[in-house]
């Protein structure tokens, strides 16, 4: 998924296009995440953080997307945050319930680590998140040298 340096920065000036008319008092702030986050992660040179900064920052432009796109006029708006969920299109206070609808046995599974809790097949995503994570943490080590 190596994406060429014209479509990173169509991508880049989409996302800050889009955060500009993001609906929040929160919009500066966002905007400003953006470009630092964009000029941190510029400098990296691993190919699989990198790519799953490219997949994340397209991620986050659908979501900019959907906010900034409503319609005004419209009489209720529907904003899927989980992107396995998109497909699924409910009433957003049905899914905000059902996400909080557990049973007790489900709620004494949730105390114990985190891998145990999450499902096999997104465990790479959480290995890679580690990583980044990791990565991140050194990098601010090496800027305040």
């Amino acid at each position: 998924m190596s994406a060429t340096r014209v479509e990173l920065l169509g991508l880049y000036r989409q996302l800050l296009r889009h955060a500009k008319r993001y609906p929040s008092v929160k919009r500066d702030g966002l905007y400003q995440t953006i470009r630092l986050e964009w000029r941190e992660n510029a400098k990296l040179s691993d190919v699989k953080s990198r790519e799953f900064q490219i997949r994340s920052a397209t991620f986050g432009l659908h979501k900019l997307k959907e906010m900034t796109d409503l319609d005004p006029n419209a009489t209720a708006w529907t904003v899927n945050m989980d992107p396995q969920k998109a497909a699924t299109s409910r009433p957003r206070m049905e899914s905000l319930l059902a996400d909080f609808d557990t049973t007790a046995e489900e709620e004494e599974q949730a105390d114990g680590p985190m891998e145990e809790n999450v499902p096999p097949e997104d465990m790479g995503h959480v290995d890679q998140m580690m990583k980044i994570q990791e990565l991140d943490q050194q990098m601010r080590k090496n800027r305040k040298r």
